[in-house]
Order: C-alpha cells, then sequence, then structure tokens
C-alpha cells in the first residue's frame, strides 16, 4: 500500500509508471490537506491521476462542474489562472 508521501514522490517522478500515477493521484485526491499544487500536479500526470485530482479541485474550489465529466477542465494552467483568481493559491 501507497503512503501519502509515497504518492506525492510518485506524482513529481517522471519515471513512475502509470498505475503508481493512478494510485498517487486516487490518494493525493481523497486526502483533505493535500496541497493544490499537488493536485496540480496530477493534472499534468493526465490519465487516471488526472480525473482524480480534477474531481477533488471542483469540489475543494466549488467551481461549478460541467452536466458531463468529458467537459470537466483538465488543464493544469487554467486551473492554475483560476485558484490564483479566487486567491486559494
Amino acid at each position: 500500500m501507497m503512503t501519502y508521501e509515497q504518492a506525492r514522490k510518485a506524482i513529481y517522478d517522471e519515471k513512475s509508471s502509470f498505475l503508481d500515477c493512478a494510485i498517487a493521484g486516487a490518494l493525493i485526491a481523497s486526502e483533505k490537506t493535500s496541497s493544490f499544487d499537488d493536485l496540480l500536479q496530477c493534472l499534468r500526470r493526465g490519465g487516471q491521476a488526472a480525473s482524480a485530482a480534477v474531481c477533488a479541485l471542483y469540489v475543494r474550489t466549488k467551481r461549478p462542474a460541467p452536466k458531463s465529466p468529458l467537459e470537466f477542465i483538465l488543464n493544469a494552467e487554467d486551473w492554475s489562472n483560476y485558484l490564483k483568481e479566487k486567491n486559494l493559491q
């Protein structure tokens, strides 16, 4: 089982496997104290890590979510700008 610190290391390590990133993203997204920077890194990694992170970002920021998950904003730069606009980062 991956710890939170291991998840953080995995999501920033470019050599991490898709599976490790998916697990890391889920763990980071489920941790209420995870930083927005870590969630943004999950978006940058893509795949399942991004899917988990974007859900956490919508919930934690209360940004209005699209009706369809296919329309979720997965762009880390867009989210970074949004966080700055809302003084959350």
